[in-house]
């Protein structure tokens, strides 16, 4: 009985030490298909980055490109935010990276070349931006330095890509042996004890979650933003809109507490109520202007064929108290008939009219030039799969108190103003428009000015 006591606790104890040497070994296979699932994984994610990295790259010279041949500030602000998603493609690959001595050697010199190219990059548009004068032949003469550079970063990119396809499939062969294996673990343990199988279980069904989550999170993102955009473009209007009856309130009671207590306020309290109704009416001024551009925004006209003078008589009708007031003399060329949205290029000629007669000399009456002619795209510098393209150029010059050339890209910006309020009244919105309508109807917009001689704004709508 004894003896058969001993053989059993021996054999219970060569049970468990079994059990538990097979449970580690269990695990650790799972350990090891796991990491080696995650080295697959990050293999895939360093190749995507690669790739990347190496759009964006080109990306930041053809935007970088386009600004110099054209001048066009919106190739500069791709141009930045391509040459900051390179570096954050860069930072990315050195993360998930960083244990291979290989790909740190690699990135780093990387780095280098990037620097370079992009100071080179960056050197000539502070150039251009220092003289805004076509950089064309300093664009010919980069060629050689940027081909040696594009050439010893495609290189070093091709370097990365190679070893991590090398490292790509060494760990593949390494999961798919694990992948193999696995199963024949997994029914050796799920036979020995229940508690493995329902250990393994867990594992795994964690990690599916884990996956699962992260889809429906990627879904989810993509769907909001496409969202995004259209409740971003609608912001504005609904914001304004909702802001005009309180508004209204403020001004009439404003209004009634003016007309029925004013001989009962102060000096100061009159003062006060003053301010009060000269705030509200700048407040109700600004909303009436964001909504114009809420309508730019989000109208969806058709396109028809118009004769632009027509809509121009219109405005004139529309401003002719203001017109006389100030004795401007307008002088108007024969204007084309173009396919147009009607109600835009209408607010278009009537903020451009309105901002020279409001920038007018102080004592001297306004003196419009309204002008129409064909141009082509080589004088507007685009690139060259547009340079065969016709446009209309229509320009309104003034006689008014004119701006620093500088500025004549910020004032097309929303919110954007070269005075104070006191000096001139105003929200900043005006001309926002008017870049906005041009845009849409895939034209250009520019503005020339002196100070004290005047302005001449260049509209260029498609033929």
């Amino acid at each position: 009985m004894r003896r058969n006591a001993v053989y059993n606790t021996i054999a219970f104890i060569l049970s468990v030490t079994i059990l538990i040497n097979i449970s580690i070994l269990a695990y650790n296979r799972i350990q090891n298909l796991v990491n080696s699932s995650e080295k697959v994984e990050h293999t895939y994610q360093t190749l995507l980055y690669v790739e990347e990295m190496f759009t964006n790259l080109r990306s930041a010279v053809n935007a970088q490109r386009g600004y110099l041949l054209s001048g066009d500030s919106l190739h500069l602000i791709n141009y930045h935010q391509y040459k900051k998603d390179t570096y954050s493609k860069l930072h990315q690959t050195d993360s998930i990276t960083s244990d291979n001595p290989i790909q740190t050697h690699n990135l780093d010199t990387l780095r280098q070349l990037l620097d370079q190219r992009f100071a080179n990059l960056d050197s000539l548009v502070a150039v251009y931006q220092a003289t805004y004068t076509p950089t064309s032949t300093v664009f010919r003469g980069d060629i050689s330095y940027d081909r040696k550079t594009t050439e010893l970063l495609l290189a070093k990119l091709r370097s990365i890509r190679a070893h991590e396809q090398k490292l790509k499939e060494e760990r593949t062969l390494i999961k798919n042996a694990s992948e193999a294996a696995a199963p024949v673990f997994l029914l050796i343990l799920a036979i020995i004890t229940l508690f493995l199988l329902i250990f393994s279980f867990l594992i795994l069904n964690k990690e599916l979650r884990r996956r699962l989550a992260t889809q429906i999170e990627l879904e989810l993102k993509v769907e909001a933003l496409n969202r995004s955009n259209q409740e971003l473009e609608q912001f504005a209007y609904v914001a304004s809109h909702d802001l005009q009856e309180p508004l209204r309130k403020i001004m009439t009671f404003g209004s009634m507490l003016k007309t029925k207590q004013k001989d009962k306020l102060d000096q100061e309290g009159n003062r006060t109520l003053d301010t009060i109704m000269d705030l509200s009416r700048r407040m109700k001024q600004l909303i009436e202007d964001l909504l114009s551009f809420s309508r730019i925004v989000n109208q969806n006209q058709s396109f028809v064929s118009t004769d632009l003078n027509l809509l121009l008589k219109q405005v004139l009708e529309d401003l002719s108290e203001p017109i006389q007031q100030q004795q401007a003399q307008i002088s108007i060329d024969k204007l084309p008939t173009l396919r147009v949205q009607p109600v835009q290029i209408q607010q278009l000629f009537q903020n451009l009219l309105l901002n020279s007669l409001k920038y007018a000399k102080p004592g001297v009456p306004p003196i419009i030039q309204i002008s129409s002619q064909i141009s082509n795209s080589q004088e507007l510098n685009l690139s060259e799969n547009m340079i065969s393209r016709s446009f209309y150029k229509i320009q309104i010059a003034d006689n008014g108190i004119g701006f620093e050339q500088e500025y004549a890209e910020k004032i097309f910006t929303i919110f954007q103003r070269l005075h104070t309020q006191e000096e001139y009244k105003g929200t900043g919105v005006g001309l926002a428009v008017c870049k906005r309508v041009v845009t849409n109807h895939g034209g250009y917009i520019q503005a020339i000015s002196t100070p004290a001689q005047g302005a001449i704004f260049s509209i260029y709508l498609p033929a």
